[in-house]
């Protein structure tokens, strides 16, 4: 009994484990899990595990869903940071100031906290970066 137990507990947190990651789904079907590291407008980077980092063209994908926040940028000039979630032409980023919903269209970047950080430091270089 107690041995079922313990085994039904490493089968749920390994369950965990696995559901806490980014995934896209491409429009052939496959899914990818890692990170969502960037996206530049055409091309989306995503950190694999097991596969490393790859590039997916965006016409190539179906879906996005992060468990991580992204820095969402939009054509409108505006950031937001929250989860993301995009399926066909619709982006929804659940942010700590509200939901917002645009078009896929009016994303131009994304970008992980690791990628704005080092985004942000090439902006206001220290005195030794240079």
């Amino acid at each position: 009994m107690i041995s079922r137990l313990i085994s039904t507990l490493i089968v749920t947190c390994f369950v965990c484990v696995i559901i806490k990651a980014d995934q896209v789904t491409l429009k052939n079907g496959d899914r990818v899990t890692g990170k969502v590291v960037k996206y530049d407008g055409k091309t989306l980077v995503l950190q694999s595990d097991l596969l490393g980092p790859v590039s997916i063209g965006m016409d190539n994908v179906d879906s996005i869903s992060t468990d991580k926040p992204l820095y969402v940028h939009l054509s409108d000039g505006r950031t937001v940071v929250g989860l993301v979630s995009a399926r066909a032409d619709k982006v929804d980023i659940k942010a700590s100031s509200g939901d917002v919903s645009v078009e896929r269209s009016a994303v131009a970047l994304l970008r992980s906290e690791e990628e704005q950080k080092s985004y942000e430091s090439t902006l206001n270089p220290g005195w030794f970066d240079q």
